[in-house]
């Protein structure tokens, strides 16, 4: 669902990396709560 190049003129570079670190916040809790 990461689209990277289509949208990104659109969106900042600190907005853009605020959105990752989300998404990586999310699936590295989703791992720990799986382990």
């Amino acid at each position: 669902m990461i689209i990277i190049g289509a949208g990104f003129g659109e969106l900042s570079v600190v907005e853009y990396a605020r959105e990752y670190g989300k998404k990586c916040l999310v699936i590295e809790a989703s791992l720990r709560a799986g382990l």
